[in-house]
């Protein structure tokens, strides 16, 4: 099995913050988003479920391969 684990970053020394809060360039990464491989978002258990919501549209979003072509 294959995977990653999906967050965002804030330095000095934040993470597993909910994209697009932090200063991660998901865009760039693109071709993991739409990889066979099992992505799974990291909060903390101190995320309000509406980050949670609001970071899975945002990679949804950005990691949409029609938007890219």
């Amino acid at each position: 099995m294959i995977g990653m684990h999906v967050h965002d970053v804030q330095p000095p020394a934040s993470d597993h913050v909910m994209p697009p809060r932090g200063q991660i360039d998901f865009a760039r990464f693109q071709r993991f988003g739409t990889s066979d491989i099992l992505r799974v978002i990291e909060p903390t258990s101190r995320t309000p479920a509406d980050e949670i919501t609001e970071a899975l549209a945002f990679l949804k979003k950005v990691w949409d391969t029609s938007r890219h072509n």
